[in-house]
């Protein structure tokens, strides 16, 4: 069990071992790539839910998996306090761009 930020350095690692596992057999467009993003930090001292901090993820994630799409890119959880047409027009912008195929909340 991972602890700390442990368990993030994992799941990177995770992300980059998939993304480098599809490169090698060209089968990417064969896959649904899903993954999520957003997720805030272990004292849930912010959201992590700005249009800046959703981008940063999307583009890490597309970076690790080597690849330029994400089929399914969720987020890790809601924020209450952001009205939720910012989130999902951040979430859009993505699907406007190429980079997402499907976001959701």
């Amino acid at each position: 069990m991972f602890t700390g930020a442990g368990w993030m350095a994992a799941l990177i690692q995770m992300n980059v071992s998939l993304g480098e596992w599809m490169k090698e057999r060209k089968n990417s467009g064969r896959m649904i790539v899903t993954t999520k993003g957003a997720h805030p930090p272990a004292d849930r001292s912010c959201s992590r839910l700005s249009k800046e901090d959703i981008a940063a993820d999307v583009d890490s994630s597309l970076r690790a998996l080597q690849t330029d799409h994400i089929d399914l890119y969720y987020l890790h959880r809601d924020d209450e306090a952001l009205p939720v047409e910012e989130i999902m027009e951040s979430l859009n912008s993505f699907v406007r761009d190429g980079k997402s195929v499907i976001s959701v909340l």
